[in-house]
């Protein structure tokens, strides 16, 4: 009994003082790249290399891909790893089916942009790349919608608090990172000692504009109830899709038909809203 206890003395021990060291490691995976000039065909020839300036100084690097017929913006927030090439089909994907333009930056620290990731500093990202939108691109709030998957979904919420926008979509989104670290550490007092906090079950309830939530059934990272919880936290107007089978980064391929359709329904009737709002 003895030696149980000390075990599980030191292992509490080594995750209380290892874990807020390593936090920022585990939370912001970013990789370098893509090289400037280097953008996906896949999202069509009217591809722009983009760099927004943030308040505090930081230049960040983002695709925008064009739609000719398009009427709404995407503004796209990718996940906690890699850089937008890696997202590069998804971008694409959402110019084609919603018929729309996609502004996708990546955070500072990872790919071409400067800097180094914090909680903080990807919110100022995300208002950075927004007035970038309405001030340089001449895009008014009201054509705007604000898509995060993953992590992207902390900045999204942040962002929505921040600027007034058409819609939200969250997909694969996490109440809050306490959450998920004591799901992954089921250790008492953990949450505590948590030092990024995303509390995105605490901001959605605020978030006025309408919000689709998405969230793969087999999502082996982010547990489907937390996108129930997101969904049932929201006060507005809001839609909740689960997809059959989907996982944390596949539901735009899992959900096919079903899936897109909900978006373009979703994008519609934000873009109607916020137009007899006008």
């Amino acid at each position: 009994m003895l030696q149980i206890i000390l075990a599980i003395a030191f292992i509490a021990i080594l995750v209380f003082t290892v874990l807020p060291r390593i936090e920022n490691r585990l939370l912001f995976v970013p990789s370098k790249g893509p090289p400037e000039g280097l953008m996906p065909e896949s999202c069509g020839t009217c591809v722009q290399d983009c760099h927004i300036r943030t308040s505090d100084g930081v230049t960040l690097h983002a695709w925008h891909a064009i739609h000719p017929a398009a009427d709404a913006t995407i503004i796209f927030f990718h996940g906690n790893a890699g850089n937008i090439s890696d997202w590069d089909d998804v971008i694409a994907m959402i110019r084609r089916e919603i018929t729309a333009n996609v502004l996708a930056p990546d955070y500072r620290g990872y790919g071409s942009s400067e800097g180094r990731p914090t909680e903080q500093g990807l919110y100022a990202d995300a208002e950075a790349v927004f007035d970038f939108l309405v001030k340089e691109k001449s895009i008014p709030p009201e054509k705007i919608i604000v898509f995060g998957s993953s992590l992207g979904g902390g900045a999204a919420c942040e962002l929505a608090l921040r600027r007034k926008c058409a819609g939200v979509i969250l997909e694969a989104t996490f109440t809050s990172i306490p959450d998920v670290t004591a799901a992954n550490f089921p250790i008492p007092g953990i949450r505590h000692i948590v030092r990024n906090r995303f509390e995105n079950v605490a901001k959605v309830s605020r978030i006025s504009a309408p919000i689709l939530f998405i969230h793969g059934t087999d999502d082996e990272l982010i547990p489907p109830g937390m996108g129930r919880r997101l969904y049932e936290a929201a006060s507005g107007p809001k839609e909740f899709l689960l997809v059959e089978d989907g996982h944390h980064a596949d539901c735009y391929i899992v959900g096919g038909k079903q899936y897109w359709d909900r978006w373009r329904s979703f994008v519609r009737k934000c873009l109607d809203a916020a137009s007899r709002q006008k």
